[in-house]
């Protein structure tokens, strides 16, 4: 027969499994989702892209601008 403080003992260690489960899950789809970043801004400086070059205008200017329209 198990005493109460048994029973509450498997129920806090299921929980706590349970809670790194997720966790563990959550990192590993961060983690996935970063892969096409990475891939991304590893073709950006393959090609020597430079969106200052593109757009013509100074980094001050482009922030400003950004800044406004998103206000």
């Amino acid at each position: 027969m198990q005493t109460n403080f048994e029973i509450g003992n498997q129920a806090s260690s299921e929980l706590a499994f349970q809670q790194n489960r997720v966790l563990r899950n959550t990192y590993m789809l961060l983690a996935l989702s970063m892969l096409p970043t990475i891939m991304g801004a590893m073709m950006v400086v393959h090609m020597k892209f430079n969106i200052m070059n593109v757009i013509k205008l100074n980094g001050l200017q482009l922030f400003i601008g950004i800044s406004i329209f998103i206000k």
